[in-house]
């Protein structure tokens, strides 16, 4: 696979600062992309992966160029009530801290669907963190390049843009191409009581063990994953077994050294379901995660130990939590 450098036109003013850095880091991470990315979605060849700088405004875009205009790029600046006014939204479940809606958005000559995704500030302190540094959505565009760039797959990025709100605020936006054929693991795994993949035994147990082994393999590249939550991972089951893509990597970062205190808090976050896993379920995931990190098997029931009694803490504090509400 051929990958070109980026070429981006110089644009200056209020606003871009963040993103002129970003374009003169990323030429060189880009040039180590190994990954096949024809195999992420059915249309991801007809989607660029080199992004290029737009202005709007007070904003600016990284957007793939045959996605977006001017006036698109404007519209998803604008937010929730531009878009209604010519798309048929639909709001998906998230965070307190961002809004999330899908719709279908014309890329090229196709109508795809398109995860459309504000990043919302958490506090008066998270507003000026971000006067000195980049926004979540560019932090999450970044950590998903780096993800690619190892070898892990995340939805394909079709723009990421911000525009200063205020003075100390800015609006955050990245858009995103949906995972065909994909379901979140908390689904496929039937972690509520109401909802359920209904997979066969032995694919499940196939599922399990694949988890645990692309957990493994993150981690021993050095990678952490900000919130490793399954509802932050999509699965999708191929020939050659599952797929699985990352979600929310806006705090995932590659590690010089790799903390014990990291590793465990990955660890606990993908044990945090109460229904659909039973402890055979959670001993297979683990013994996949070991074929991945060979260097644990030693301390094997040590760290079993102390993931399942941190899980256990966590979900009974979070069960507590759901009582006094």
């Amino acid at each position: 696979m051929t990958v070109r450098r980026f070429r981006p036109t110089i644009i200056t003013g209020r606003g871009h600062e963040e993103l002129d850095l970003w374009f003169r880091t990323c030429n060189d991470a880009v040039m180590q992309q190994t990954t096949d990315y024809s195999r992420r979605a059915d249309r991801v060849d007809q989607v660029s992966w080199k992004l290029r700088r737009m202005r709007c405004g007070r904003g600016a875009w990284l957007i793939g160029p045959e996605f977006l205009g001017p006036d698109m790029a404007a519209m998803l600046l604008r937010g929730e009530s531009q878009l209604r006014q010519r798309y048929a939204l639909e709001r998906v479940r998230s965070a307190v801290t961002s809004r999330v809606f899908k719709c279908q958005l014309p890329i090229g000559t196709v109508a795809e669907t398109v995860y459309h995704k504000e990043y919302l500030d958490r506090s008066m302190w998270d507003a000026i963190k971000h006067l000195f540094r980049a926004t979540r959505a560019l932090r999450s565009f970044r950590a998903s390049q780096m993800l690619e760039i190892h070898g892990f797959r995340t939805p394909v990025v079709l723009a990421v843009g911000q525009r200063r709100v205020g003075f100390l605020f800015k609006r955050s936006v990245m858009a995103t191409l949906e995972v065909s054929r994909s379901n979140h693991l908390l689904y496929l795994l039937g972690a509520h009581a109401d909802v359920s993949g209904e997979l066969p035994l032995r694919v499940r147990r196939d599922l399990i063990r694949s988890l645990g082994r692309i957990v493994g393999s993150l981690h021993a590249a050095r990678i952490v994953h900000g919130d490793l939550r399954l509802g932050n991972i999509l699965a999708r089951r191929e020939s050659g077994g599952w797929e699985f893509y990352f979600l929310d990597n806006e705090r995932t970062r590659k590690c010089r050294w790799f903390a014990d205190r990291l590793r465990l808090k990955n660890l606990v976050q993908a044990n945090m379901i109460r229904q659909g896993v039973s402890a055979t379920d959670r001993m297979r995931f683990f013994q996949a995660y070991l074929s991945e990190c060979p260097e644990l098997r030693p301390l094997a029931r040590k760290w079993m130990t102390r993931v399942l009694r941190r899980t256990a803490a966590r979900l009974e504090g979070q069960r507590r939590r759901t009582v006094m509400a």
